[in-house]
């Protein structure tokens, strides 16, 4: 009898001390992941010492088969050049062009989407500018694409 009391004791202080150690090791990797997180919110929201003109272009109505483009001016406000590292386009109709030097301080850049109106009707595409510092910048264009009757056959 007292070796089965014995037993049972043993078993159950062995089971807490495993499952304390299991609840340690789940808050240490608590804790990591949360300073993890706050590490990639200061990246992804560390905001560039660049000043835009502004960040989103309307078109309004454009017609249907037509190329347009939009023009998003900013300035280099830091003290150090920046570069474009990366442009990427949430669709193939839209593509980038912008400067592959670097922007010096005070000096100014322009970042040109062109769209490719092959579908009517309204569209809303953006592009996300990856900087040389760590920072992003999201822009955006908008507009309503038409078909004109005289281009119907």
């Amino acid at each position: 009898m007292k070796k089965a009391t014995y037993t049972i004791i043993i078993l159950i202080l062995g089971f807490y001390f495993f499952n304390s150690q299991a609840l340690l090791a789940q808050e240490k990797s608590r804790a990591i992941t949360k300073d993890e997180k706050l590490l990639k919110e200061k990246l992804i929201s560390k905001e560039s010492t660049l000043t835009w003109d502004k960040s989103k272009h309307v078109f309004g109505s454009i017609e249907h088969q037509k190329a347009v483009i939009a023009e998003f001016t900013f300035t280099n406000s830091s003290k150090a050049p920046v570069a474009i590292t990366k442009v990427g386009t949430t669709c193939g109709c839209t593509s980038p062009s912008y400067p592959k030097e670097p922007i010096m301080p005070g000096k100014k850049g322009t970042i040109k989407l062109r769209f490719d109106a092959v579908s009517p009707g309204f569209f809303k595409k953006a592009a996300k500018i990856h900087f040389s510092d760590g920072s992003a910048k999201e822009i955006e264009i908008e507009g309503k694409v038409v078909v004109r009757r005289s281009n119907l056959k």
